[in-house]
C-alpha cells in the first residue's frame, strides 16, 4: 500500500502577502536613495550653467524619477494598510 505524502504548500495568497510585505524594506531604500540621487545631481549640476539643455535634462529625469518612486511607495503603503 503506497503512503501519501505529506507534502504542504503554502497557498499562493499567503505566499503573495509575504512577497508583498517583504518589499517594504526594498521600497524604502529605493526611495531614500532616489531622494540622495536628487541632491548629488544638484551638486554636480551646479558646474553646468542652469537653463542649458544638460542641465534641464538632467534635473528633470531624477525629478521624474523620484516622483515616480514615491508614487509607488504610496500606493505600496496605501494598499498594505488597507490589508491590515
Amino acid at each position: 500500500m503506497a503512503q501519501a505524502s505529506a507534502v504542504y504548500t503554502v497557498p499562493i495568497d499567503i505566499q503573495h502577502g509575504k512577497s508583498f510585505r517583504d518589499l517594504e524594506g526594498d521600497i524604502y531604500d529605493l526611495s531614500l536613495m532616489a531622494k540622495l540621487a536628487s541632491r548629488e545631481i544638484e551638486c554636480l549640476l551646479d558646474d553646468v550653467a542652469a537653463g542649458t539643455e544638460c542641465y534641464d535634462r538632467g534635473t528633470f529625469v531624477v525629478q521624474h524619477l523620484c516622483d515616480m518612486i514615491e508614487t509607488i511607495k504610496g500606493r505600496y503603503y496605501a494598499k498594505y494598510h488597507a490589508g491590515s
